[in-house]
């Protein structure tokens, strides 16, 4: 298992190993000459994305443009997350 998506393709190379990856990530990384890529049904479970970064960064005015940019591209794409 890796936390890190594009890491699949390394881990993948010379296996019969499988992963779950966004379909984007998998057009990126993985060669389709040595990957079989199988579309999930609509009955997978949704992935949960979150933010998380350091206490030390938190008031960081670099890192809060880019929680903020990051916040204003998922909330046009997805629209407002549960519970706001």
């Amino acid at each position: 298992m890796t936390p890190f998506f594009l890491a699949a393709s390394l881990c993948l190379e010379e296996t019969d190993c499988y992963a779950i990856v966004p379909k984007a990530t998998a057009e990126l990384a993985l060669d389709p000459r040595r990957t079989a890529m199988l579309q999930l049904s609509d009955a997978a479970p949704k992935l949960t994305v979150r933010l998380g970064w350091h206490e030390r960064t938190h008031a960081d005015p670099g890192s809060q443009l880019i929680r903020a940019q990051l916040l204003a591209l998922i909330q046009k794409r997805f629209g407002r997350p549960a519970g706001e």
